[in-house]
């Protein structure tokens, strides 16, 4: 999905900002703070901390890149204490959706759903990783006290109450259904969520942009599995451009083996397979393949 009409979906979702007990103010590009009450007994811990655009590098520097890259808004982080207990939540605020799902699958690991929380999440004794819209959401508990998990999944529960849930496009749709792992479904926008999944070459080798969304996933198990990547650039020209650009930058520890005018195949320095082939606006590339496969 090209990144306009994704900016233009963004710029129609009501604004959301973080979980606060007290009204906080207005920050660029965002409104102030929805309400949302803690459980009993528990009380906000300090004032609410609230990070805006490139403010995110004061919070988590050296994992903010992720988040501009997706698109990020603003992020507001409140305490809560009870007695000698602490709960944080980090509510962060996406520029669309697709944004905030991107965000979360990289993030949730293996998800482990408890009741009590109907938004997409993934919980445990350390952490309730949640989704709801074009919110991103944490509750840290830095204790690890499974006693506290029901208060981590009410405070999640009351903070994504009022969020708009617009459900993101069915990107992942572009990836077949058969012999996919579960879990391992990805999103990606640029570099940096490319970077764990496989090394293709240098800088936004894709031709991603901040624009287009590619989705990925594992298909098969053990020595037979393999990383399944699928960038639809929504137009020929820009499709083909990518792909040249692919071939023309291709990481110096993958060897073309074999190669035509929209497919060409590699060999990874572990002697494993790869093939990249273009096919009208949608770039398809398979790696650590077992077998080399056929160009066509």
């Amino acid at each position: 999905m090209a990144g306009s009409a994704l900016a233009r979906r963004a710029r129609r979702l009501p604004a959301v900002a973080g979980i606060l007990l007290l009204a906080g103010t207005a920050s660029p590009g965002g409104a102030a703070g929805i309400a949302a009450e803690a459980p009993a007994d528990w009380a906000a811990a300090g004032a609410p901390r609230r990070f805006v655009g490139q403010d995110l590098y004061g919070h988590i520097d050296g994992g903010a890149e992720l988040f501009h890259e997706f698109g990020f808004r603003d992020l507001t982080v409140q305490d809560y204490a009870r007695g000698e207990a602490t709960l944080t939540v980090e509510t962060y605020r996406m520029t669309a959706p697709e944004a905030a799902l991107g965000i979360y699958l990289a993030k949730c690991g293996r998800e482990t759903p408890r009741p009590g929380l109907a938004a997409r999440h993934t919980a445990s004794r350390w952490q309730v990783t949640a989704l709801r819209g074009d919110v991103f959401l944490l509750v840290n508990n830095p204790a690890g006290d499974e006693a506290l998990l029901p208060d981590m999944l009410r405070l999640a529960s009351a903070a994504l109450a009022d969020v708009s849930a617009d459900a993101p496009a069915p990107l992942l749709d572009r990836l077949p259904a058969a012999g996919r792992v579960p879990g391992s479904e990805r999103l990606l926008r640029g570099p940096i969520a490319l970077a764990p999944l496989f090394t293709l070459g240098p800088g936004d080798v894709l031709g991603l942009g901040g624009e287009t969304y590619a989705v990925a996933a594992r298909y098969g198990e053990g020595a037979e599995g393999h990383l399944r990547i699928v960038v639809p650039y929504g137009d020929r020209r820009r499709a083909a451009h990518a792909f040249r650009g692919l071939r023309r930058g291709l990481d110096p520890f993958l060897e073309m083996v074999a190669a035509r005018r929209r497919a060409f195949v590699f060999r990874d320095y572990h002697g494993r397979f790869g093939r990249a082939a273009l096919d009208g606006d949608t770039l398809t590339i398979l790696a650590d393949l077992a077998a080399q496969p056929d160009l066509d």
